[in-house]
């Protein structure tokens, strides 16, 4: 007799007569029987809501592949801001203040001048942005493709190109900035009209050299970036890569190149339009605050039993500003 029929006939005589007892009794092959019943029931199981982890993975399988996507798809905003960490959601200010007089010589036993200078605020509110998704039972069923496991991936496109979306519409829109004036302006000395060239590029980097501070001191900038919507990407590249000047026919060396690094962007909605930004280090041109330092989004999971439904959130808090108009030069072609 197998262990699992002396089981059976122990609890039988004990009393303990249930279902269970009843049939391994009266089935001399119980335990063939029940071998096969484990491997039908593992292969054409019911799927149940507990089945949507395995479907499309729990919380932190979603966040894995969220972050995997999010860096494989960075932004260009990445390049030309700089992040800080907020510790809440109330307003942000940044108070901006110019440089002070140079100094001047003072003679035996006289006094110095007392020098001044000017200040500006920045202010931003950061803002929470969402982007959630559900799946039933029946689509998740249905799903032969596995489409539904790629929702960290999408998730994580989706973040990146909602903060590239926020940084890149400063420049694209020309957005009014702290002063009260569009961000490309003649009243910022940081505006130009022709096509990209080589001597137009020349003319943009000569002009964002030349800013200087409120009180007539050189800054010493840096450009950094060549910005670019895909109809220029080829052009840029020539401008900046080529080792003698593209189209020349005198063999002269291509002092443009290396200059700038060239960032394709998209979102760049008109054809002609270039920018110029500098580099971070040289001077401050924008920020984004990101709520706690997390610059990415947080995942989170709820199950509806009763309706078998699961919904993945996404979620990232952050709010941001331009800092310096100096650090920015655009063409806006007619």
């Amino acid at each position: 007799m197998s262990l699992i029929k002396q089981w059976a006939e122990k609890a039988r005589e004990q009393g303990h007569y249930g279902r269970l007892i009843e049939r391994i009794l009266a089935d001399p092959d119980f335990e063939k029987h029940a071998i096969e019943g484990l491997i039908e029931a593992s292969t054409l199981r019911e799927a149940t809501t507990s089945d949507f982890a395995d479907f499309v993975g729990d919380s932190t399988g979603v966040e894995r592949d969220l972050l995997k996507s999010y860096n494989i798809a960075s932004g260009n905003w990445q390049k030309i801001v700089e992040t800080l960490p907020l510790k809440d959601m109330k307003i942000v200010t940044r108070l901006r203040r110019s440089d002070t007089d140079r100094f001047e010589v003072v003679p035996e036993g006289g006094e110095h001048e007392q020098g001044d200078f000017s200040s500006y605020k920045v202010t931003y509110t950061p803002q929470k942005y969402e982007r959630g998704v559900n799946f039933t039972w029946e689509m998740l069923i249905n799903d032969d493709l596995g489409a539904f496991r790629n929702i960290g991936r999408e998730l994580g496109i989706a973040s990146q190109n909602t903060i590239n979306d926020f940084a890149i519409g400063f420049i694209r829109d020309n957005s009014v900035i702290y002063d009260g004036t569009a961000l490309i302006h003649a009243d910022h000395s940081n505006i130009g009209s022709a096509a990209l060239d080589e001597a137009t590029l020349a003319a943009g980097i000569t002009a964002m050299r030349s800013q200087t501070s409120e009180k007539g001191n050189p800054l010493k900038i840096e450009p950094g970036f060549l910005l670019v919507p895909p109809e220029l990407e080829f052009t840029a590249r020539k401008l900046v890569n080529s080792t003698l000047v593209p189209g020349g026919s005198l063999n002269d060396v291509n002092v443009l190149r290396g200059m700038v690094e060239v960032l394709v962007e998209p979102l760049l909605t008109d054809s002609n339009n270039w920018y110029l930004v500098a580099k971070p280090s040289s001077i401050q041109t924008m920020e984004i605050g990101f709520l706690n330092g997390r610059e990415t989004p947080e995942i989170l999971v709820k199950e509806d039993f009763d309706r078998d439904v699961i919904w993945y959130k996404g979620r990232v808090v952050f709010g941001g500003a331009v800092l310096d108009y100096r650090g920015f030069y655009g063409a806006i072609v007619s």
